[in-house]
């Protein structure tokens, strides 16, 4: 009878939406909504001119749409400040650099509240920290890196993650090789001895086994897809992760 080779995984990189994380809103335009009307309400409170709210929600919407699409096409991703400075040149709000960072970041606190951890994270996570491997995340995310930051803090698992890759500030968005091969660099670990864990078949699976990672697609009560994907697993739950490890080690 031959051997069966052990395999071994130093790091474990996590998606961040809809595996460790998931969300009140249906959609972005709703994320969109909420913060636009935190916004606009602090600028009206300080004298700002400002249109209707109806009008200022449909720029500042339409301007969002149009940015996800095309960082979707070119792969870049949506820069906050930057598309609601446009939506107000749009308007004819006048607010310098300054104003308008501070506008936005105003808003984080109410965004952060869309925002809840899997039942599963904090004992799945501390499971893997205490068996000794390196963990990371990877994420794309149009939010300002340190909105996610605050919410993983308040969630209890900002320290368990010293590697985080957000598509916010490195531009590049997964599937794209450069965003896990800046994680690979950062955490410290070959492709062949990490496993990234995720939501999506494109992002999750098959980005990061191009590069020759082991991957486990998260189910979260979604259908399970076919994969023809190498070293790739399937669990319905973040509880599922722990075991599946302790048996690729045996």
């Amino acid at each position: 009878m031959g051997l069966v080779k052990k395999i071994v995984i130093d790091a474990v990189l996590f998606d961040l939406g809809d595996t460790l994380l998931h969300f009140h809103a249906d959609s972005p335009t709703e994320v969109v909504s909420v913060a636009g009307t935190h916004a606009y309400e602090s600028m009206r409170a300080s004298g700002i001119s400002v249109p209707p709210l109806a009008k200022y929600l449909k720029i500042l919407q339409r301007t969002f749409v149009i940015a996800y699409i095309r960082s979707r096409i070119f792969r870049r991703e949506v820069q906050m400040v930057d598309t609601v400075a446009r939506a107000h040149r749009k308007l004819g709000i006048h607010l310098d650099a300054e104003q308008t960072h501070d506008v936005v970041y105003g808003t984080l606190p109410t965004v952060e509240k869309l925002f809840h951890k899997d039942e599963q994270a904090n004992s799945v996570v501390a499971d893997l920290h205490e068996a000794g491997y390196k963990l990371g995340i990877v994420s794309n995310t149009w939010l300002p890196t340190s909105a996610v930051d605050d919410c993983l803090r308040d969630m209890g698992l900002l320290d368990y993650f010293p590697t985080r890759i957000y598509s916010s500030k490195v531009r590049v968005m997964k599937p794209s090789r450069r965003i896990y091969e800046l994680a690979l660099d950062h955490i410290g670990t070959s492709a062949s001895r990490t496993l990234f864990i995720g939501d999506r078949v494109d992002n999750d699976v098959k980005g990061p086994a191009s590069l020759g990672m082991k991957t486990v697609l998260v189910l979260h009560h979604r259908p399970e897809p076919r994969l023809k994907v190498r070293d790739s697993h399937v669990i319905k739950g973040l509880d599922e992760l722990p075991p599946l490890l302790r048996s690729m080690r045996l």
